[in-house]
């Protein structure tokens, strides 16, 4: 009952804190938001959302090596994260990889239409 307990608090506390990162994040508070979704992360590692969404921030940040790990790990933990795709392609074109990156449009697409 105890763990019960402690698995709803932590899916709380992640979906809370996911909100406040979206929010940090939309208003362009970048190292503001990284902090939360790293304390996500340290949570509920497997929070394949939380590394996507850093992935977006360290290619916005010009990180592009460290933004496709991210991604890479959101995609591993969750093949139909679209946005792990999505990231990932960013990166990847950022790089001069179109092809990959195309590849990877391609993947989010066929995920999610709403890509297209």
């Amino acid at each position: 009952m105890e763990t019960e307990k402690t698995i709803q608090l932590n899916e709380q506390s992640t979906s809370e804190l996911f909100d406040q990162a979206m929010v940090l994040f939309n208003e362009d508070k970048d190292s503001e938001a990284l902090i939360l979704y790293d304390r996500i992360l340290a949570i509920d590692p497997n929070h394949s959302k939380s590394h996507s969404c850093k992935g977006r921030i360290y290619t916005a940040l010009g990180q592009h090596h460290h933004a496709i790990e991210c991604c890479e790990k959101a995609i591993r933990i969750d093949p139909n994260n679209s946005e792990g795709y999505y990231g990932k392609g960013n990166a990847l074109g950022s790089l001069g990889n179109h092809y990959e990156a195309i590849q990877c449009y391609n993947k989010a697409i066929e995920i999610n239409p709403h890509y297209s």
